[in-house]
């Protein structure tokens, strides 16, 4: 799932769903390596505590379509119903939504609530809502079915300054990546 990676702060690993597709296209007749073309819908969310106080709360949910490609080679461990199918390639997507709601006590201890768009463009720094990566993954089908991992770092920021009510922090590392643990079903 989304993860963005903050200067000097640890990020924490959001949860998430995420439904695809992919179709391998044969590349030789000789040798099992293909090229997998897909999309995948992702949802993000994460609520965590916001440093360093510890009664803010921050609410942040992403959605993205992405749309992988990538060369698969497709090897049999001990027989032919148990394959190894290491993969890498380009990651293009499409931010749908990328927004954060921040509760915390002001000063006259009343809860306040700010809630940040990061997709507006009226936003003080709004994020991109194209983004480019590059997957390396891993699938292990067996039959029909396959378990596999996959990663994917982008090589365009999410957004080149992030704001909050708090303080304004230019953000020059300011990556996403995606990890994703998936079971899936072949056709």
């Amino acid at each position: 799932m989304k993860k963005l990676h903050y200067e000097n702060e640890p990020s924490d690993l959001p949860k998430g769903l995420a439904l695809a597709y992919a179709h391998g296209f044969p590349l030789t007749q000789k040798a099992p390596l293909f090229i997998e073309a897909g999309a995948k819908l992702s949802w993000s969310h994460l609520v965590k505590n916001y440093r360093p106080w510890a009664d803010d709360v921050v609410r942040m949910d992403y959605l993205d379509i992405s749309l992988p490609v990538d060369l698969t080679y497709r090897f049999s461990l001990f027989n032919d119903n148990l394959r190894l199918a290491p993969s890498t390639g380009p990651s293009f997507w499409y931010n749908l939504i990328a927004r954060q709601k921040i509760s915390y006590y002001g000063a006259s201890k009343d809860l306040k609530t700010e809630k940040i768009n990061y997709l507006a463009r009226h936003e003080a720094y709004p994020a991109a809502i194209f983004q480019f990566g590059w997957r390396v993954g891993v699938a292990v089908p067996h039959g029909h079915l396959s378990v596999g991992f996959n990663f994917t770092y982008d090589f365009t920021p999410f957004c080149e300054v992030m704001c909050s009510s708090y303080s304004t922090k230019h953000i020059g590392d300011n990556l996403s990546s995606t990890r994703t643990l998936f079971i899936g079903y072949e056709f």
